[in-house]
């Protein structure tokens, strides 16, 4: 158990449940991935390449994205080592062991693996990325850790933590920790799963410890949320608002931010 603040989370909600209706529909995908990957997961599957790429398939802009492309690196691994890609997983989803060690070990492997291919100088298995697949394949666990989005968390319910980019994995388990007591909070809400329950579809997960609705969460407190609320403009006053949605469903926002550039036009 950690204190978190409490008041504070009931304001993130609030907000979340106002932005819901329009904010829900291009994050949709992420209870969709969830299923993807659980109905074609096979660890044992003659064609691995093959099966991990059909598993991944729902995950869209989460395992790739402008320079980041953890899932193509993961096929041309496939291609050099079937064989160590399968180990791979079958080590990071083991869980009889300590899951700080699997996401280092995941990590050691995929150097190895670099190494060999010897094309390029990176191969894209983040911290986000491997949480990425955990968190696929124990839905009702794991959560996607995103480094930026996790910092605003903590900033808002934990001030108290310093959560430093570039951490190892053993942040990650702190900050899980706090994530399980934002579900707890959620599993509370009846207005969550009623809004939750309308919307998911029969090719989503239906998230019934809203373990996956924490990792919209805090999305949405990563790219929306701010706790000030903004000032009105005077009566009479005439006001112009623009929305900026960077690439389709908004995929290129985080980095925009990590870039502090906007994107103009057609954004591929």
């Amino acid at each position: 158990m950690i204190n978190i603040s409490s008041s504070n989370l009931a304001k993130i909600i609030e907000a979340y449940k106002v932005y819901f209706k329009e904010y829900f529909s291009i994050e949709l995908y992420k209870w969709k991935a969830v299923r993807c990957f659980l109905a074609y997961w096979d660890i044992e599957a003659v064609n691995f390449k093959g099966m991990l790429k059909q598993a991944l398939s729902k995950t869209e802009n989460l395992l790739t994205s402008m320079n980041n492309y953890p899932r193509n690196m993961l096929e041309e691994f496939c291609e050099l080592d079937e064989t160590k890609v399968r180990e791979m997983f079958r080590e990071l989803f083991d869980e009889n062991q300590n899951v700080v060690f699997r996401i280092n070990q995941f990590r050691k492997n995929a150097d190895e693996l670099l190494r060999l291919w010897g094309k390029g100088k990176q191969h894209y298995q983040t911290l986000n990325a491997i949480t990425t697949y955990l968190w696929l394949r124990y839905p009702d666990k794991y959560y996607i850790y995103k480094y930026s989005c996790a910092r605003k968390m903590v900033r808002e319910l934990m001030p108290s933590m310093v959560l430093k980019k570039g951490s190892g994995a053993e942040e990650v388990s702190e900050v899980f920790k706090l994530y399980d007591e934002i579900a707890k909070v959620l599993q509370k809400d009846a207005d969550i799963r009623k809004m939750l329950d309308n919307v998911l579809t029969e090719d989503c997960y239906p998230d019934k410890n809203l373990r996956t609705a924490v990792v919209d969460l805090a999305y949405f407190v990563g790219r929306y949320y701010h706790p000030e609320p903004k000032m009105l403009p005077e009566p009479g006053t005439k006001v112009q608002t623009w929305i900026y949605s960077p690439g389709e469903g908004a995929r290129k926002w985080d980095e925009c931010v990590a870039k502090n550039k906007m994107y103009l036009g057609t954004v591929a």
